[in-house]
């Protein structure tokens, strides 16, 4: 019986700092992450507002790039650039694309690259 209980004690001291070192790094990790990933959400929003707005059909491209260039500036989104906005047509249908990255430093020498693609159908 008391090898039973003597194997079964569970984490030691150096067992839950490792634990701990691996949630912070995580933690970290995320903390870093996050705002790439909002920033992605909202960049997002834009180019489906910009979609749906009706200038979007018969608007010149230059306006187009400018009213995706204030919703960027007054959404605070800074590692998007509006003049990559790409305008396709497929089957007759016209589509808003962004494609983008974003680098972010993690620790040390360790960057993060996140890539992005988002569009829109125009409507």
């Amino acid at each position: 019986m008391a090898n039973f209980t003597r194997k079964n004690r569970g984490a030691g001291l150096i067992g839950w700092i490792v634990i701990l070192c691996f949630m912070g790094a995580l933690g970290l990790l995320g903390l870093r992450l996050f705002p790439a990933y909002f920033e992605s959400l909202v960049v997002g929003s834009a180019l489906s507002s910009l979609a749906k707005d009706p200038i979007s059909g018969y608007g010149a491209r230059s306006t187009l790039v400018e009213y995706l260039a204030r919703r960027f500036q007054v959404n605070n989104v800074k590692n998007v650039n509006a003049k990559d906005l790409k305008i396709e047509k497929k089957e007759g249908q016209g589509y808003f694309i962004l494609d983008y990255e974003v680098r972010v430093h993690a620790i040390w020498n360790i960057d993060c690259v996140m890539v992005f693609h988002k569009s829109a159908k125009v409507k």
